[in-house]
């Protein structure tokens, strides 16, 4: 998957048991002003068996 964003955040997720996050391209442009106030690209809580890569 292709994600082309203006501001950090990507994905979020909470109380998950098995999540995959691969074989995505992330593209940041300029577009529009940053405003999120979470500056992760990734933000997880209370998740268990992860895996992030390319």
């Amino acid at each position: 998957m292709e994600f082309d964003i203006f501001d950090a955040p990507v994905l979020y997720a909470k109380s998950v048991d098995g999540l995959i996050f691969r074989n995505n391209v992330i593209r940041t442009n300029t577009d529009y002003k940053p405003f999120h106030w979470n500056q992760n690209r990734f933000l997880l809580e209370r998740v268990n068996r992860v895996e992030i890569a390319e």
